[in-house]
């Protein structure tokens, strides 16, 4: 049995063993653990390169936060010590920010490490340094993939059956670990349409990037899952109603995913659903611009009515499970695919693959001379140009001129319009193509189909008819073009994998390419007509007259960088080809939970050019808490430049501190003095278990009170000075517990003297007229609140 099969169902028993309380799956959890931690201890490999070093550390993490004093100090500490190697055998975090698109780290690997990290931070310092390391790159680089729009550059597959769902994660477990909610990143918010867009029936829709989970289209449950938890959170009652309508938890594919129990425990947190909102009601298009895709329907709420066009122009290019596809589209009617992403992805990179499937020449886009866009990278890119809808058209635009270098184009600008008509539907496409050298080029117009075409070379068309859906295609533009047709690939695809044993029968496909030999500059003009099959004798060929195309009842003119349409028993409509209308659906709103602490406005208290000095012990000598207040300042005002000087001093009481004021505080000329003691005066060894006698009480009342008495005179030469504003804080809690190292007491009893110790604090700096910032009581509370 491999470590992914074997440690995979680890944190799945020790969840439902205690959701369920039963104890024999708490057991076999701890069993698997253990023999998990005794196989793989000191086998490494780095997370980029393998999951098995993820899936190991996550669940030894479990095991370690769930089972608690099940594991003895010996058990505990071996597992501490695997995690900890394996958090510094990634490269994480210090390439993080040079490998930003490393897809497999962000998918789980990277999450799964952090989870390691918090099981163990309060034993281990390498796991504290990790979590302080990678918090900015969860606020400032999640996701790697996409923007405010929602959307994954990797493609619907990987965005939707991978990234969506385990998108969730880090806003769990940031959450929950120190109250950081990330579900305000636009991107997290608006990623739900990415899924019901490219998803909006019981079929997928959209076929961009790696696809080979699941090559007969069918809905899976990552997407309703998602649309279910992003309509309890915001809400968003669309989400739920899609939701309510696609995710069926008794399905057997739910049944056989290894995480099927665990999702099958998601709905009892979503609560109630809102009142759904028809489908219906949403827009027919969405732009997904930050990653270069815009997907159109025509009925989005009847799959079995639905036709589908996708367009895909990136700025992310042909990363990871990208391809070089730039200014390409798809075509899907009726729940069949007729103009298709072509090629498998049987295996990453096998030779079918990396020779065909990721090149220009599988998608449906423009070869200039037999050469397409550079493949496996980032540099052959695009982007959304314009994008527009109305209730019956949407038009989108893609401009992929720097996605061609060899030879390099000056232009290639692609607007696609879409028009509805009844149950079908015409695709108006505009290409315009100009060489940088002003050469002659050879240029190949491209058509994957998903059903034998019957070709009219001399007419200019071609026709395809499926089981329940038809399409022709007629091109306008040039008069002059060759065909040529084949079900051909090269290499040929082979399933070697045995994980794609659902590839047993390969859906054909063939391969169009409509080619002329023209100038530096080249235009052509195509008009896809799509429907259902008993439609097909209506697609007649579209009609140019005076500068107007005429399909259907549509008339379009295309004229210096505008559009005009007309249709009878219509305004006419008239835009920009370059217009980016903004997506109508409106962000979802926050949870009232996360609106309130919003809507504070908070004053910086330190103005341009002070000094800030923090006095104090090992709390302060540590400067997490200071660190955060730069970053605050840096990151929010940036314009004010604030020096903050850390005083503090490991194991320091006020006998300390006070002899040390000049030099080590006053010195820097403050105009703040922070001041945070008290731990170390409080003496954590007068308490534990068996200190209760009269002489430890005494010894405790005189540390109280000498406490009072020194803190009293720190305040006096401060007030004596003149070295800036005082600030007085109490210490923080204390963990009176050990965790199990028999190497150390128990404290108890310590805190509930830093209680007396915060009360002294507070009557002395009152006494002065000293600001006092009591911290011992809201984290007290928040640590009984669990």
């Amino acid at each position: 049995m491999t470590v992914l099969h074997f440690g995979r169902p680890i944190h799945e028993y020790l969840v439902l063993g205690r959701v369920l309380n039963r104890p024999d799956f708490r057991a076999e959890g701890k069993r698997r653990a253990l023999t998990l931690l005794e196989r793989c201890r000191g086998k490494k490999v780095a997370f980029d390169q393998d999951f098995a070093n993820g899936l190991i550390t996550q669940s030894l993490a479990f095991a370690y936060d769930y089972l608690g004093d099940e594991l003895n100090a010996q058990e505990r500490a071996a597992i501490r010590a695997d995690i900890v190697e394996r958090l510094k055998s990634t490269r994480y975090p210090a390439s993080l920010p040079r490998f930003l698109y490393d897809a497999h780290a962000w998918q789980s690997t990277l999450h799964q490490a952090v989870c390691g990290a918090m099981a163990i931070w309060e034993e281990e310092p390498y796991a504290r340094e990790f979590l302080q390391q990678m918090l900015p790159f969860y606020v400032a680089l999640y996701p790697w993939f996409g923007g405010g729009d929602g959307g994954s550059a990797e493609g619907t597959h990987y965005g939707v059956e991978t990234n969506a769902l385990t998108s969730l994660i880090p806003r769990a477990l940031w959450r929950n670990f120190c109250g950081l909610d990330l579900a305000g990143n636009p991107w997290l918010r608006n990623n739900v349409w990415f899924a019901i867009y490219t998803r909006p029936g019981d079929v997928k829709s959209s076929w961009f990037g790696d696809n080979g989970a699941d090559p007969a289209g069918e809905l899976g449950v990552a997407a309703p899952l998602l649309a279910g938890l992003h309509g309890a959170l915001y809400p968003n009652p669309a989400a739920t109603a899609y939701a309510d309508r696609h995710l069926n938890l008794e399905r057997a594919d739910l049944q056989r995913l290894s995480r099927g129990l665990m999702l099958r425990l998601l709905p009892l947190a979503w609560g109630p659903f809102e009142a759904p909102q028809p489908a219906g009601a949403l827009p027919p298009a969405r732009a997904f611009r930050d990653v270069g895709i815009a997907i159109a329907h025509t009925d989005i709420a009847d799959a079995g009515r639905n036709i589908t066009l996708e367009f895909r122009s990136s700025p992310y290019g042909a990363y990871a499970h990208a391809h070089a596809d730039q200014n390409s589209f798809n075509l899907m009617a009726r729940g069949e695919k007729l103009v298709v992403d072509s090629g498998y992805y049987i295996g990453w990179h096998d030779r079918h693959h990396f020779g065909y499937t990721i090149r220009t020449a599988a998608h449906n886009t423009i070869l200039v001379d037999g050469r397409g866009q550079p493949a496996d990278c980032s540099y052959g890119w695009g982007r959304i140009s314009g994008f527009r809808q109305g209730e019956d058209y949407v038009w989108m635009r893609g401009d992929a001129a720097a996605a061609y270098l060899d030879p390099a184009l000056d232009r290639f600008d692609r607007g696609i319009l879409l028009l509805k008509q009844g149950e079908r539907a015409a695709a108006v496409i505009f290409d315009d193509l100009k060489a940088a050298d002003g050469k002659r080029h050879r240029y190949s117009w491209l058509l994957h189909l998903g059903g034998k075409p019957e070709i009219d070379a001399g007419g200019r068309s071609l026709t395809v008819v499926r089981e329940r859906a038809a399409l022709r295609a007629d091109w306008l533009e040039p008069e002059e073009l060759e065909f040529s047709v084949t079900d051909f690939f090269d290499p040929k695809p082979v399933v070697w994998e045995y994980r794609k044993s659902h590839f047993k029968t390969l859906e054909p496909q063939w391969h169009v390419r409509a080619e002329c030999n023209g100038g530096a500059e080249q235009r052509f003009v195509t008009v896809l007509q799509a429907g259902p099959k008993e439609a097909a004798p209506e697609f007649g060929r579209p009609v140019v007259r005076d500068g107007w195309i005429t399909t259907g009842d549509w008339k379009i003119r295309r004229d210096g960088g505008r559009i005009r349409l007309e249709r009878p028993g219509r305004e006419p409509v008239e835009f920009a080809e370059t217009e980016q209308q903004e997506n109508p659906q409106p962000l979802p709103p926050l949870p009232e939970r996360m609106e309130k602490p919003r809507a504070r406005q908070l004053t910086p208290a330190f103005r341009d050019g002070e000094t800030v000095c923090f006095a104090g012990d090992s709390i302060t000598q540590d400067g997490t808490y200071i660190e955060l207040l730069n970053n605050y300042y840096q990151s929010r005002y940036p314009e004010r430049r604030v020096r903050l000087v850390n005083c503090g001093v490991g194991g320091d009481t006020l006998f300390d501190l006070i002899p040390r004021l000049e030099s080590d505080v006053l010195a820097h000329k403050p105009d703040w003095i922070f001041v945070m003691i008290g731990t170390n005066d409080m003496n954590r060894r007068l308490y534990g278990d068996g200190k209760n006698g009269a002489d430890y009480e005494r010894r405790r009342s005189v540390c109280r009170e000498r406490f009072g008495r020194k803190l009293n005179e720190l305040l006096e030469r401060l007030k004596k000075s003149g070295g800036g504003r005082v600030v007085l804080m109490s210490p923080p809690c204390y963990d009176e517990y050990t965790s199990g190292d028999p190497a150390r007491e128990n404290n108890v009893g310590a805190d509930r003297a830093l209680a007396d110790f915060t009360a002294i604090a507070a009557e002395t700096a009152a006494r002065h007229g000293v600001p006092f910032i009591d911290q011992h009581t809201p984290m007290l509370e928040a640590t009984r609140r669990g």
